[in-house]
């Protein structure tokens, strides 16, 4: 028997999913990552490495959340996925706003102060990319997870391309 989420769509057994509504405020970010690690820790994920990869990633994207949608009336939404612990299943850690303004990664030059994050969460993932999501944008990244339940982090070395953009469309996670 297929089993469905609120809104209709399938979901899939064995996937463990949250979404969180954040302060549309510099606090969201700090607010996000506790709400992650206890989130995490629920689901069997206890390694500190792990931990922390995640909690990197959200501030990245949870503050661009905050800083580029302008709007105290668009609050921002941590999105985690993730399979049952040591199954080997990726970790997908997204953040939706109300902002149709997509973020890029950006060529910088050494002297620019700000403009890395992206690139960071970029290179920490197997994938990431983003997506219209209801009515405005989710920035989502997959983190490899191994069978023994930490984060593989395989950041590219010099003279190694870095990890592309790749246009996938996420499955739809549920808002309960």
């Amino acid at each position: 028997m297929e089993h469905r989420d609120a809104a209709g769509r399938p979901q899939q057994q064995g996937v463990l999913r949250c979404a969180l509504d954040l302060p549309a405020t510099l606090r969201a970010a700090g607010a996000a990552r506790r709400a992650a690690r206890a989130v995490l820790l629920a689901w069997g994920h206890t390694d500190a490495a792990t931990h922390d990869v995640v909690e990197l990633v959200i501030t990245e994207l949870v503050t661009n959340a905050v800083r580029h949608t302008g709007s105290a009336a668009e609050v921002p939404r941590l999105h985690l996925e993730s399979g049952e612990p040591g199954s080997g299943e990726d970790l997908l850690v997204a953040v939706s706003d109300g902002s149709s303004i997509r973020l890029v990664v950006k060529e910088l030059t050494e002297t620019e102060e700000s403009g890395r994050g992206l690139g960071i969460v970029a290179a920490l993932g197997s994938a990431w990319g983003v997506e219209d999501w209801e009515g405005g944008k989710r920035v989502w990244v997959r983190l490899p997870v191994s069978t023994s339940g930490s984060v593989e982090v395989r950041m590219a070395g010099p003279g190694q391309p870095p990890r592309q953009h790749v246009p996938v469309e996420a499955e739809a996670l549920p808002t309960a």
